[in-house]
């Protein structure tokens, strides 16, 4: 995930293309970790290097790859329970469990994202209404620090600094294992339904009426028109039904995504192109309404769609994404102030998906009750306009921003949008008071 730059560093950057730093990456084995973490040059975990945002690396930083920390320890399936390494990639543990029958129900959308990632921003799947974030399927992990040396961490043991890493951009420490809970997979086949909608509160009461009705619920939505058809698209719902066994996907046929090496970016989606393709992804989706999918395909969609030149290509340096997670009663009033300020700026979006969530917002934790809006719009000066109307209204609506998608997100937004980021920065001063570790991320954000 980094280029040679100059001798004893390396050139990296995040995956919108908007962080790029200067520093050095070392992969150790697990008894290596010692070695690997002396001195005083700050620290950083690295998983697949495939954030949006310089969560990762930093200039001057160390990044600790975990890339040789990928096999499964343990598996007890009358539990439920895996043990893998962190550095272990979700197709990885797709291959791994599936034969097996089992499922992790929280999985973002991209096979390459390592577990240990997964932990540090605690991210979300398809429906975190029901299947809340990635910590509530960890058990428990051990992480490496070089003053206290390997920690258990666990709601039991060491709850507080289990917390405090669960969703801690990896500021405590490095995640060498995790032990996580598993589902029993129905299936391995998903029978997906594409309802149609014809604006965006169309949306938000079809998602609220589809709720436990279906497994996995997500919608997108057309913002490429300005017109009375802003907003429409469509509530994609998934079942398990019966099948026989799907055909395993080798995560070595998806090429590594390498965002420092990706192009500067070659403008294809242009603005006026934009209208024409959602118009065709519309009319493909709802041509087929309701159609059976292999269960790698529904948690990792469109992987020939979602790679580096699609980031690369909308926008000279990737896009950016917003991410706002809207609290419930302030829905409806935020999507008809989104409308208006979409048709004011006139800038056309190709990808924007919402999703309902359930939960309790706490520390830097992109969590809560309401319904989050994910967005990629391209880095132009218009896009820029855009973003920063957005996250005005982000801030009248006290909608949390992902901290792990957002390179816009400041300090002092950040401050007004997590009321515990004071919490949190204190508990890792009581845990670290050296302060180890560090990355553009967290130096941005002032943690």
């Amino acid at each position: 995930m980094s280029d040679e730059d100059v001798a004893g560093r390396q050139r990296f950057a995040s995956l919108d293309g908007q962080t790029m730093a200067h520093g050095s990456l070392v992969e150790p084995e697990r008894l290596e970790l010692a070695a690997a973490t002396a001195g005083s040059t700050p620290l950083i975990a690295r998983g697949s290097g495939v954030c949006f945002v310089g969560a990762s690396f930093g200039d001057g930083v160390r990044s600790i790859g975990a890339r040789r920390l990928d096999r499964v320890l343990d598996f007890a399936p009358e539990r439920g329970l895996i043990t893998v390494e962190a550095g272990i990639t979700l197709a990885q543990l797709y291959q791994y469990t599936v034969p097996r029958q089992f499922y992790l129900p929280a999985l973002p959308g991209h096979p390459q994202i390592s577990v240990g990632g997964c932990i540090g921003a605690n991210v979300h799947g398809k429906n975190p209404a029901q299947h809340g974030t990635f910590v509530e399927h960890v058990e428990s992990l051990e992480l490496f620090h070089p003053d206290h040396g390997f920690l258990r961490l666990s709601r039991e043991q060491n709850e507080d600094l289990f917390e405090l890493t669960a969703g801690g951009l990896g500021l405590t420490g490095i995640i060498v294992s995790a032990t996580l809970r598993l589902r029993p997979l129905p299936s391995p086949w998903i029978e997906v339904r594409r309802q149609p909608v014809a604006s965006l509160g169309a949306t938000l009461r079809a998602m609220d009426a589809a709720h436990g009705n279906a497994d996995f619920s997500y919608s997108w939505n057309d913002l490429s028109v300005f017109d009375h058809r802003l907003g429409r698209g469509y509530v994609a719902t998934g079942s398990f039904v019966p099948g026989t066994a799907a055909s395993l996907r080798d995560p070595l046929r998806y090429p590594h995504h390498d965002p420092s090496a990706a192009p500067p970016g070659r403008r294809i989606f242009q603005p006026v192109l934009v209208p024409w393709i959602a118009r065709l992804h519309h009319r493909a989706e709802l041509l087929r309404p309701r159609r059976i999918v292999e269960w790698y395909d529904f948690v990792f969609p469109g992987m020939g769609f979602q790679n580096a030149n699609y980031y690369g290509w909308y926008g000279r340096s990737g896009m950016i994404a917003h991410m706002a997670l809207i609290p419930r009663p302030a829905a409806e009033s935020y999507l008809a102030a989104l409308e208006a300020v979409l048709r004011q700026q006139r800038v056309p979006l190709l990808v924007a998906s919402m999703k309902l969530f359930s939960g309790k917002q706490r520390l830097l934790r992109f969590d809560g009750d309401g319904v989050s809006l994910h967005i990629h719009i391209a880095n132009d000066e218009p896009g820029r306009r855009l973003a920063a109307a957005l996250e005005g209204l982000s801030r009248e609506a006290h909608a949390p921003r992902a901290v792990y998608v957002d390179s816009r997100l400041t300090a002092a937004d950040a401050a007004t949008l997590f009321p515990q980021i004071d919490e949190f920065r204190e508990r890792l001063r009581k845990f670290d008071p050296r302060r180890r570790f560090a990355s553009e991320l967290s130096r941005r954000l002032e943690l």
